[in-house]
């Protein structure tokens, strides 16, 4: 059996495939899609992360020794403001422009405990 690490992946090769198959007329990929929204999803949602309903509810349950694993974490949102309340926070980002923008905030807020 395939352990969730290896479905993950495959579940986002299988996206990718099928955006890159409907972007190709346009001379595009799929890792063009979020390079192009990065900058924009950033902004919007770096702001919004405290009154978030998920955020709320687990920020409540995390302690100073847990760790927290965030996949998909985007520019990380959710992340950074975990970040803090935890020992370690192991984010997962399959774009690349995405992940610049969450190691960026990271380093600026001088957060030492995200991989």
């Amino acid at each position: 059996m395939d352990t969730a690490v290896e479905r993950w992946n495959a579940l986002i090769n299988a996206r990718a495939q099928q955006m890159d198959a409907a972007y190709a007329h346009l001379g595009r990929t799929s890792a063009d899609y979020w390079d192009r929204r990065a900058n924009l999803f950033h902004r919007w949602t770096k702001e919004s992360t405290a009154s978030d309903p998920l955020f709320l509810i687990i920020g409540s349950q995390v302690t100073p020794q847990a760790t927290v694993l965030d996949v998909g974490a985007g520019t990380g949102r959710f992340t950074l403001a975990l970040a803090p309340l935890v020992q370690q926070v192991t984010a997962v980002e399959p774009n690349a422009t995405m992940l610049d923008y969450l190691r960026h905030d990271a380093r600026e807020e001088g957060l030492t405990n995200i991989s």
